[in-house]
């Protein structure tokens, strides 16, 4: 007799959507998107209020602030780390038994 072998199936990861760092890091850079579109530079000067939220340094006046590197990255990081401790805690699990919407978020 001959031996058969079998195949082992390949299961992909389901497509799932990070809410806490989704709010932590979009909170922020659209609120200074907002603040340098109304400042009266437009693009150039909401681009510059992004990138200094998440740097500290602000391209238009070529200065490094760490009250606003504080706005933005402090939140983007404590968001990911609250993330990673409710994943430890088991708490996507549980989203991931519940019916068909909203078992595609992850806290």
């Amino acid at each position: 007799m001959t031996r058969r072998r079998r195949t082992r199936k390949r299961r992909r990861r389901k497509k799932t959507i990070p809410i806490i760092p989704l709010i932590g890091t979009l909170g922020p850079a659209i609120a200074a998107a907002k603040h340098g579109w109304d400042s009266g530079w437009g693009i150039e000067g909401a681009l510059d209020q992004v990138s200094q939220v998440f740097t500290g340094y602000s391209f238009i006046n070529q200065t490094f602030d760490w009250n606003q590197l504080k706005r933005g990255l402090l939140p983007a990081v404590g968001s990911m780390i609250a993330h990673k401790v409710l994943n430890m805690l088991g708490v996507n699990r549980v989203f991931a038994n519940l019916p068909a919407p909203l078992n595609k978020l992850r806290l």
